[in-house]
């Protein structure tokens, strides 16, 4: 018994919190911010949002299919004979560059001239 009196106690107050509430002002307030709600949702344009992604997906899947065709085409033979000659060509102008480092003169005018006969 004591334990349902605490209880109708509890509800009592409970009741008489509920009668302070404004019912009235608690649903205005919550018009006005589901009207702010709709409100910033129509200024996000979303519907123009989501075309554009629609759009930027379709150019992503024809660029994909494009690429495909691209690597599905490609000569991994011809590619590396490429990269080779590239290798080539790099040691190559190492080389040159080199020379040219450790002889200018001779690299851009020629071979030394041949020594004096006074010196042979």
């Amino acid at each position: 018994m004591n334990r349902l009196d605490g209880d109708l106690i509890a509800a009592e107050r409970v009741m008489g919190q509920l009668g302070e509430v404004n019912f009235q002002e608690l649903g205005t307030n919550a018009n006005a911010l589901i009207t702010q709600v709709r409100t910033e949702v129509q200024a996000m344009r979303l519907g123009k949002l989501s075309n554009n992604a629609d759009e930027m997906l379709t150019g992503l899947k024809t660029v994909l299919a494009r690429m495909d065709l691209v690597v599905a085409n490609l000569d991994s033979g011809s590619l590396n004979d490429a990269l080779a000659n590239l290798r080539l060509a790099s040691r190559d102008l190492d080389d040159t560059l080199r020379k040219l480092q450790k002889y200018p003169a001779g690299f851009l005018l020629g071979k030394p001239p041949p020594p004096a006969r006074s010196l042979k």
